[in-house]
């Protein structure tokens, strides 16, 4: 059994540029995808690249589309995991396994252009480390856009690193870069993230991304709200913050409606009129009640999120684990 611990001792000779794209159901996409990258590559005289199709836990016939493609062209491989560990992970057992100068990420559905990839190696020419795409235009439904939008601007708002808006996972990185990444051994992982952390010199490049050119989307809402609170979380204690600030407040102001009601009660019994009395039957306290239960159950849900991400971190289980992989040129498969 392979797990990142022994990716890096991986060699497959010098190769310029590493194609990374993680395949989950994605037959109808693999081989355009990848005729896609070889025209690329073609006519920007790149003739050292490689391209690693993680096949992560597919049920269809990914895996006999990327064994065909590796027979016409070993520069094809496939690294196949045991199981689905989320796009996340898959994107994690490409870079740990890739070994180009320079290393591409891509989406297996084709909604990542790699003819875009020319113009990111020209960017990174200019000094930069890492050149990531930014999502200018989606063409998405008008739901899912507002949400994206929404959850960059808060990810940027609430980070404690600089992170840049609408730059999903696309990108082209330097190697130190890609090594640095594989070499954090959270489990939670959030590459693009990740990606920012490192610091290193970066820019982004625009970019329309287009929409699926086959099958459905793997990622439903239950993914997208996980994957959105790995981002939130991962980078942040603010939450955290937030409930003690919030709690300041709202003692504070359970302390100004008890002195009121106090108040209230003490001008009654020297006969004194209240100008706003409170209305029969009306009580402060029940509200306050209602109030702190529901507040106290919000900050234990974010505690609980914090609690379950240190519990699967001290586990210590591997991000990935390869089931076989089909490299070619002295690395052949293994099971």
């Amino acid at each position: 059994m392979d797990t990142e611990d022994g990716a890096s001792m991986v060699g497959h000779g010098p190769v310029t540029l590493s194609f990374v794209i993680p395949v989950y159901n994605e037959e109808g996409n693999i081989e355009p995808l990848c005729r896609r990258i070889q025209r690329t590559c073609a006519e920007n005289e790149i003739a050292s690249f490689e391209v690693i199709l993680v096949e992560n836990g597919s049920w269809d016939e990914s895996e006999a589309v990327i064994r065909k493609l590796h027979k016409e062209d070993p520069r094809f491989k496939m690294l196949q995991l045991s199981r689905n560990f989320t796009y996340q992970g898959g994107v994690s057992a490409g870079l740990a396994y890739a070994t180009g100068e320079w290393v591409a990420v891509l989406d297996g559905d084709q909604q990542d252009p790699p003819e875009l990839v020319a113009r990111m190696l020209e960017k990174a020419r200019e000094g930069f480390e890492v050149v990531y795409g930014v999502r200018v235009k989606r063409q998405e439904g008008l739901a899912k856009r507002l949400a994206y939008a929404a959850f960059y601007r808060l990810w940027k708002a609430t980070a404690q690193i600089q992170v840049p808006l609408d730059a999903g996972d696309f990108c082209v990185m330097h190697r130190k870069v890609v090594k640095c990444i594989a070499s954090m051994p959270e489990r939670h992982r959030f590459v693009r993230g990740l990606r920012a952390w490192t610091g290193f010199r970066q820019t982004g490049v625009e970019y329309e991304r287009q929409a699926r050119a086959g099958g459905r989307s793997k990622f439903d809402p239950l993914a997208l709200t996980g994957l959105a609170l790995d981002g939130l979380l991962s980078f942040s204690v603010i939450p955290l913050r937030l409930m003690t600030l919030c709690g300041l407040g709202v003692a504070s102001v359970s302390f100004l409606v008890g002195a009121a009601q106090v108040g209230v009660r003490v001008a009654g019994w020297f006969g004194l009129s209240v100008p706003f009395p409170p209305p029969p039957g009306f009580t402060q306290i029940n509200l306050i009640i209602t109030f702190l239960l529901g507040f106290n159950i919000l900050c234990i849900g974010v505690l609980g999120e914090y609690v379950g991400r240190i519990y699967q971190e001290v586990k210590e289980r591997p991000i990935f684990v390869v089931r076989a992989k089909l490299f070619g040129e002295g690395n052949g498969e293994e099971g």
